[in-house]
């Protein structure tokens, strides 16, 4: 599973620290993991960038910015 593209870029585009407290926790998850896949779901006109949401077997952990 791994590493989606779309997250990437929005680390990219968060250089504060929300980008960076995302990147930590998509750290932290893949080295527990390794089989943890990244989604973006949920997009809307209130939130265009979406939830980050990790999954494995159902939903793990949601990370939103």
């Amino acid at each position: 599973m791994g590493r989606n593209e779309q997250i990437d870029r929005i680390i990219a585009k968060t250089p504060d620290w929300r980008g960076a407290a995302l990147a930590q926790l998509r750290r932290v998850i893949h080295a527990a993991d390794p089989g943890m896949a990244e989604e973006v779901k949920w997009k809307r006109p209130g939130n265009p960038l979406g939830a980050r949401v990790f999954e494995h077997n159902g939903i793990a952990c949601i990370g939103v910015i």
